[in-house]
């Protein structure tokens, strides 16, 4: 098979190749939104982000257990946390004053490096790596996309490449503290990998 990690390929596209592929992975979002729940949160009934009729309620509680790993492996201080919970809380309250949105299903991790590319026809392939998905609004998938397709400060929207819906003031602070979040819990597992690293070296070597 003649397919690549769109994150190897992708600075040898021209711009038609790039916004080719853009319009797929938009398509797929698409095609994951329309796998709707009667709950946020979790896909597993006992895994460990519970799952909740309410978007807010599962929103503070994905905050929480990031929090906790975060706390855990000291990629955040305790009053950085506090400060963090107030601000959901704040941030709930203005989200419960709008409507309800739907649980869709989404990969929360749809980037360049879990994608696979026919180099022939420049088609996806193939998507990878679910092991992040949860139940959410349908804003944060399309918000993740701007923030984590491309490497580093790159956008994902431009010009020729818009958001198809519209993210109100809230909803976008719901999802870049979300977002944020995932970053810190991200330093976490590598202060932990290389500490348990460390002490196999110290053990075995």
């Amino acid at each position: 098979m003649d397919y690549e990690l769109l994150g190897n390929i992708w600075r040898l596209l021209n711009v038609e190749e790039q916004k080719y592929i853009k319009n797929q992975a938009l398509m797929i979002l698409d095609k994951m939104n329309s796998i709707e729940s009667d709950y946020f949160g979790g896909i597993y009934k006992d895994g460990r982000i519970e799952r909740f009729s309410k978007w807010t309620d599962s929103y503070k509680n994905i905050v929480e257990t990031a929090l906790g790993d975060c706390l855990r492996y000291g990629s955040l201080a305790e009053n950085e946390c506090k400060i963090i919970i107030e601000k959901v809380n704040e941030n709930s309250r203005k989200l419960n004053q709008g409507i309800q949105p739907k649980a869709v299903f989404s990969h929360m991790d749809l980037h360049w490096n879990n994608i696979f590319i026919d180099m022939s026809t420049k088609q996806i392939k193939g998507v990878f790596d679910f092991g992040s998905a949860l139940y959410i609004p349908c804003y944060m998938g399309y918000f993740r996309l701007n923030r984590g397709f491309l490497s580093g400060a790159n956008c994902f929207y431009h010009a020729d490449t818009i958001c198809p819906i519209e993210i109100n003031d809230y909803e976008y602070e719901c999802a870049e503290i979300l977002n944020t979040l995932d970053y810190f819990t991200f330093l976490s597992y590598k202060k932990y990998l290389i500490k348990k690293f460390n002490f196999i070296n110290s053990n075995f070597l």
